[in-house]
Parts: structure tokens; C-alpha cells; sequence
């Protein structure tokens, strides 16, 4: 099959072209995005299925001293992809035979962030479709990155979700309408936005049930489904949403037990997913369970093993299976808790090696949240600690542990953020002594220590959005 060809070239002006007859629009977008200032490579990724199916080519872009580089990539279906430096992007919808040139221009410093370096995208474009590049900037202008749950009532806070989809549709349509978008955007940003309601909507269920919940809030969620041909070349929301609906719309999520339901969740997939998605789901639930002593595991990874017609994911499942082993029960009060923290070596962004027990406070309580920058459900929890951080700042120190695998993306991520504070990244992360003593397997986990580290108060804290259960277990222990 003959490959069509994307150029990329970042430090030039930006021109994008297409086969068909172009408009010319003279016009800044994609303008106000942030470098770090130790910036060293510019991620162009496929969103979607790219780590599924790796059709198409991701581009990680080492910059040359001008911060330039010059690329040509292979691609054979049209698709979203973001534009950015690992973490932070802009999306935007390229096809086949298109040519995109990007630059990255200084701009005015920002008070109380001298030590980033600014740079901007400014895209003048030459294009019939302009709306496949400027659709999403437009979309969160308008109505953020995301829809965040404030604990409001439900009724309340599916208004506000509807209000957000109403928008992003009548701003499609307004696209359409003036030709500014290519069908085939169209067609898959339809989907997308779909995926992205699921996803606004779920932030609910990190702490609500959805048997508080009336059919009013429920009923119109519960209808939607995901195709697998509409994943094959749609974004990340896309890929995300099936398995955050299959854990949260379609079956009583319990953040308290998160491992209850594995024969529910397992049916649901069977009955609403088909095709390479219904496999994909499968294997991820499956993976999740590894481990878990499900008194149903062992059914559902023969009903796999049947009905698993994708050979790759058949054999990671396979895989990952056989290389459990099943970590020794160790009691933690049976071990010196000062020994485990001053053997634990961590890093901080500076590339400073102190071991854990440094970071432990002498006059407070201290929280170590067990984190990654690819864990979304750990990034979720993050204002909320923030808030308990702020609250009892006196009485409280929280930890950020990274369990990272990739210290250039934690580094960039924390460049972006640089309002979460005490951030460390802890070596071997998953096969580290730290995880074996607390029995840690996935994240986000919550510890709370004594003062001076003497020993474990709670190694299994709620999740911080879960704010009333949090209060109440972190007050048992602040004086």
C-alpha cells in the first residue's frame, strides 16, 4: 500500500496545504503554549488507538541548539494528533497528503515563572478545511479543558456537562455549516465528543455513587456506545472513555473496593463492545485483575482465551499472567519503618539523590501520594490534596512520589505545574523495596506517617476527592 507523507518541520513559518483547492486564511492560533526551559524534544502523536494498533508512526522530535528540527512521517488513515512537549498540546486532525510547517516564537516572560521559557505556536494557515487545525483552540476557549465536579448536586452538574456537549456541537455544525471542516473531521470529532461528555461526566463518580443518582442524570449516558471503527482513527478521549463507561456508567463503581466486580464488569463488555475494542477491554480488565484473588477471574480468562481473536493482546494477558508472582504479606508493623525510608533513594527535579526519610516532617503528620504523570486518576486527585495541603498547612506535609518510568516526562510535567510542591521521583518505582514493604501494586495509593517517620498511620488512605471520608481519617491523627 503506497504511504502518504506528513512534513513537519518546527523553527520555520507555519504553512499547511492540502491536495484540494485552497482558501487562504491569514490568521494566530495554537498561541500561548509553554515550553520548559530545559526543552528537549516535541512530541507529535497519533491519539486514539496509536499504542494499540502503532499503525502510524508517533514522532518524538529531538531539537537541535535553535530548537529546530525537520521530519517527514508516514501516515495511511486520517487522525487527530496533539502537538506539544509530551504533556501539554494543541489537537488538531491531519489527512493524508498534507504538509504542516511549525514555529516556535519567544514571548513575554510571565511573572513568578522566570525560570521557564516562554514559546508560542502561531499557525498562518493555507488550507480549504482551516477548522481541522483550529476546531479544539476554539472549543476550550469557550468551554475549558475539561468540566470538573464541584460536588454540586447531580442534576446540577449534568447541566452543566449538557451545556458544555451543546456548545462544542453547535460550534461543529457553525464549522460545518461554513465548509471550514473536512468530513471526515466531522464524522470522527462527532465521536469524540461523545467520548469527552463520558469522560466530564465521570468525574462524578470518583465520588458519588451512581445508585444516589436519579434516572434523570442517568438515563441519556447510559444509551451511548463505542465503535471499533470509530476508535481506529479517533483521539484519546475516544480510547479512554469505553473502559472509564464500562467502570462507572455501566456497573456500580465503589472506590472503596475497587476489585469487587470483575464478573459484572466482564458481562458488560461481553454485551455492549464487539470487534478489536471488545478484546481490548477484555485484556485490560483481565490485567487489572492479575493478582487479585477474584473468585471469578479464572471464568472470565477462559471466556477470553474463547473469544480473544486479536493474537497481541491474547498473548500480553498471557504474558503478564505468567510473570505474576505473588508478593510476600509483610505486616508493617514488623519492620522498622525509619530503616525502609532512609533506604528508599528518591530524586528530585534537580537530580538531587536523598533517600525518603529526609523528606519525612518532624512536626507533622506527612502524606505520601503514590503517583504518576500517565496515572489520570492520580492527576485527578491533585487539586484535592492541594486543598487539604492549604487547610491544615501547619499540621499537614504531602509528599509527591512519581513512580515514573520516564524522567524527561516527569520533569516536563512538573515544569508545567509548577504549583504542586515537594515532588520526588522514587527509584525501581513498582519493584522498589518502598513498594514492597506497603504491598503497593497500582496507583494512586495514599500513606500517612507519624512525625519523624516512626511509623505507619493509615497505608491505605481514601482518595482524596472523597473529601468527607478523607477529613475524617486524616483528623483521627492531627492534633
Amino acid at each position: 500500500m503506497h504511504m502518504k507523507k506528513i512534513f513537519f518541520v518546527i523553527g520555520l513559518t507555519i504553512l499547511l496545504t492540502y491536495n484540494s483547492k485552497s482558501q487562504t486564511t491569514d490568521s494566530t492560533i495554537l498561541k500561548g503554549f509553554s515550553f520548559s526551559n530545559d526543552l528537549k524534544i516535541v512530541e507529535i502523536r497519533k491519539q486514539g488507538v496509536r499504542t494499540l494498533l502503532n499503525k502510524d508512526p508517533d514522532i518524538e522530535a529531538k531539537l537541535n541548539k535553535d530548537k529546530s528540527f525537520k521530519t517527514v512521517i508516514d501516515i495511511t488513515t486520517p487522525s487527530f494528533y496533539k502537538i506539544g512537549d509530551l504533556y501539554v498540546g494543541h489537537t488538531i486532525f491531519i489527512e493524508p497528503n498534507d504538509k504542516i510547517f511549525i514555529s516556535l516564537k519567544p514571548i513575554k516572560k510571565q511573572p513568578g515563572k522566570e525560570n521557564l521559557i516562554f514559546k508560542e505556536f502561531r499557525l498562518t494557515t493555507t488550507t480549504k478545511f482551516y477548522g481541522n487545525i483550529t476546531y479544539y483552540d476554539e472549543l476550550e476557549s469557550r468551554i475549558g479543558v475539561t468540566i470538573k465536579y464541584k460536588f454540586e448536586k447531580p442534576e446540577a452538574y449534568k447541566s452543566r456537562c449538557d451545556q458544555a456537549y451543546k456548545i462544542a456541537i453547535d460550534l461543529l455544525n457553525e464549522y460545518k455549516t461554513k465548509n471550514a471542516i473536512s468530513p471526515a473531521f466531522y464524522k470522527y470529532a462527532l465521536e469524540d465528543l461523545k467520548a469527552r461528555y463520558v469522560l466530564w461526566f465521570c468525574e462524578m463518580f470518583f465520588a458519588k455513587d451512581k445508585k444516589t443518582m436519579s434516572d434523570t442524570v442517568l438515563n441519556d449516558i447510559i444509551k451511548m456506545k463505542f465503535t471499533d471503527s470509530t476508535m481506529f482513527v479517533s483521539s484519546d478521549a475516544y480510547s479512554i472513555a469505553p473502559p472509564v463507561y464500562n467502570y462507572y456508567i455501566a456497573n456500580s463503581f465503589n472506590p472503596k473496593n475497587s476489585y469487587q466486580n470483575l464478573d459484572k464488569e466482564f458481562a458488560s463488555i461481553q454485551k455492549n463492545y464487539t470487534g478489536f475494542m471488545k478484546d481490548r477491554l477484555m485484556g485490560w480488565q483481565l490485567n487489572d485483575y492479575i493478582g487479585k484473588n477474584h473468585p471469578a477471574f479464572d471464568s472470565c480468562y477462559q471466556i477470553f482465551l474463547s473469544e480473544c481473536k486479536n493474537t497481541k493482546i491474547e498473548r500480553e494477558v498471557k504474558n503478564k499472567l505468567t510473570a505474576y508472582v505473588k508478593p510476600v504479606q509483610q505486616n508493617v508493623t514488623d519492620i522498622d519503618l525509619n530503616v525502609l525510608l532512609s533506604r528508599t533513594q528518591i530524586q528530585n527535579a534537580d537530580n538531587k539523590i536523598l533517600n525518603l526519610l529526609n523528606t519525612v516532617s518532624d512536626s507533622s503528620i506527612t502524606l505520601i501520594d503514590c503517583w504518576a504523570t500517565w496515572c489520570m486518576p492520580c492527576r485527578a486527585q491533585i487539586p484535592y490534596i492541594e486543598e487539604f495541603e492549604k487547610q491544615y498547612f501547619t499540621k499537614l506535609k504531602v509528599v509527591y512520589l512519581s513512580f515514573d518510568k520516564d524522567e524527561l516526562k516527569w520533569k516536563t510535567f512538573l515544569a508545567q505545574n509548577k504549583s504542586i510542591g515537594n515532588q520526588y521521583l522514587v527509584s525501581s518505582n513498582f519493584s522498589s523495596e518502598f513498594s514492597t514493604y506497603f504491598n503497593l501494586e497500582t496507583i494512586p495509593r495514599y500513606i500517612l506517617l507519624s512525625k519523624k517517620g516512626i511509623k505507619v498511620l493509615n497505608d491505605k488512605m481514601p482518595l482524596p476527592a472523597l473529601t468527607e471520608e478523607f477529613e475524617i481519617e486524616l483528623k483521627k491523627y492531627i492534633q
